[in-house]
């Protein structure tokens, strides 16, 4: 491993947990829309972070998400 970085998932801001994010969608139609804006912000962010790293994003052969499906 040449390098490695995290992120807190940006989610958090529409309920800590799964149940509170799925009140969160069925009350806000566009609710689904918003938390998959940020996730997909986030995941915009990782050329930065490689570039913090010293590494270019060629060099990135593997990535790990995790989360709740």
């Amino acid at each position: 491993m040449l390098a490695s970085a995290g992120m807190m998932n940006p989610q958090i801001r529409f309920g800590e947990d799964l149940m509170s994010r799925v009140s969160y969608v069925m009350m806000h139609p566009d609710g689904d829309a918003e938390m998959t804006k940020v996730i997909r912000e986030t995941i915009n962010e990782w050329p930065r972070m490689s570039l913090q790293a010293n590494r270019k994003l060629d060099e990135i052969v593997e990535v790990t998400f995790v989360g709740i499906p």
